[in-house]
């Protein structure tokens, strides 16, 4: 649902306003508030991006995965140099932990 939701607020697009308005609102009456009030929230990171003019979308990636859940210990890479390169969602973590779960997860 996010993925659609995302493709509504995106600039452009051949939809007029009106059909962009009604699709909108079957949007909020099928999604429950709280996922209504997390899409807000993911739009508001989009609007605030693209009135930034930075190209590294990352930071705002990282915003919208803590608007998500599920995502806490997670870094967005926007290069190859850990932790410089990128944004944490929540707290940051050392190279160190990181490995130790990738090690925990995969049984090397």
């Amino acid at each position: 649902m996010l993925l659609k939701f995302v493709t509504l607020i995106a600039p452009g697009g051949s939809e007029s306003g009106d059909t962009r308005t009604k699709v909108r609102d079957i949007f909020q009456e099928r999604c429950g508030q709280a996922n209504w009030e997390k899409m807000l929230a993911i739009e508001r990171e989009f609007d605030a991006w693209k009135k930034a003019g930075d190209l590294d979308a990352g930071k705002t990636i990282a915003i919208i995965l803590k608007h998500l859940g599920r995502f806490e210990r997670t870094w967005v890479a926007t290069g190859m140099n850990f932790p410089d390169d990128g944004h944490f969602v929540s707290e940051p973590f050392s190279l160190q932990e990181l490995t130790d779960h990738i090690a925990r997860i995969t049984g090397v």
